[in-house]
């Protein structure tokens, strides 16, 4: 009875040793691209570490030198570009009454407030159809701009610039008005004066009598 076995555990020590090899030629192979990668991670911690604490380090008289090597008048540039986009949005939502004025949308939005960022109020202010044919716009008169920023990032020479809107229209085919909440999320690149479109968010709706 034992002879007989022996061939069973002779093939099941084969297949054992055979699992064993192949898990070490895994090992083997994978060795070289783990140790690569592992290199590179401590390489990046490295990086980010020094970073830090170069930044860190930054006093508020640095801070000033980089803005004045690189030529940016913050609180001009600010000043500047709300001005600009307070006019953008009233070109938009209170002089755009007819088909003529929003064509003319296409050539004065640029110039104020660049391509991204008129394409988007362009786009949104299209023209609808009622139900008697006629078009109209959704926007209407303002009621309240606000043109507020988020933190200034001195490496970049950016800001994000956030525009909420508030406005009322009409409602398709009544004579109720409806308000309107717009909040447009921006990015300034203070040193080209260039204005990027990053987000539109649109309120909920309230109709009034």
């Amino acid at each position: 009875m034992k002879i007989k076995k022996i061939p069973w555990l002779v093939i099941g020590l084969i297949g054992s040793i055979s699992v064993l090899f192949f898990i070490f030629w895994l090992v083997i192979a994978f060795n070289g691209q783990t140790q690569k990668l592992q290199s590179e991670s401590r390489k990046n911690d490295s990086l980010a570490a020094d970073y830090n604490r170069k930044t860190s380090q930054l006093s508020p008289n640095q801070i000033l030198d980089v803005l004045k090597k690189e030529n940016v008048n913050v609180t001009s540039s600010l000043n500047d570009v709300t001005s600009r986009i307070n006019k953008a949005i009233d070109l938009t939502y209170n002089k755009t009454k007819d088909e003529k004025d929003y064509k003319k949308l296409s050539k004065t939005l640029p110039k104020l407030v660049g391509k991204s960022f008129s394409y988007n109020l362009i786009q949104l202010d299209k023209p609808v159809v009622n139900q008697s044919g006629k078009k109209s716009f959704p926007f209407g008169p303002t009621t309240d701009v606000v043109v507020t920023f988020g933190k200034y990032n001195y490496h970049t020479i950016e800001i994000p610039v956030y525009v909420a809107v508030n406005y009322q229209t009409s409602a398709v085919g009544s004579k109720s008005k409806i308000k309107g909440q717009d909040l447009y999320t921006l990015q300034y690149e203070l040193k080209s004066r260039d204005l990027g479109f990053i987000d539109h968010e649109r309120g909920n709706a309230n109709a009034q009598k």
